[in-house]
């Protein structure tokens, strides 16, 4: 689980999805955790996981593949 958080949390700052200030601040409040992060994207981008994220704007992200 741990992994899987820190590629979401890489993906996140590297595609402009949060800022890790936001992230340290959720995180804070609703526990570190993927879950978390699917909140996240949710609440900026109305995706409800990273697959539908990267499927809409058809990146072809290699990490993202390692945790599915």
């Amino acid at each position: 689980m741990r992994k899987q958080f820190n590629i979401l949390y890489d993906l996140f700052i590297k595609y402009n999805v949060a800022t890790p200030d936001e992230i340290l601040l959720v995180c804070q409040i609703n526990g570190r955790s993927v879950e978390t992060l699917e909140d996240i994207l949710y609440a900026k981008k109305g995706y409800r996981n990273m697959q539908n994220y990267i499927q809409h704007y058809q990146l072809g992200i290699i990490e993202f593949e390692i945790i599915n």
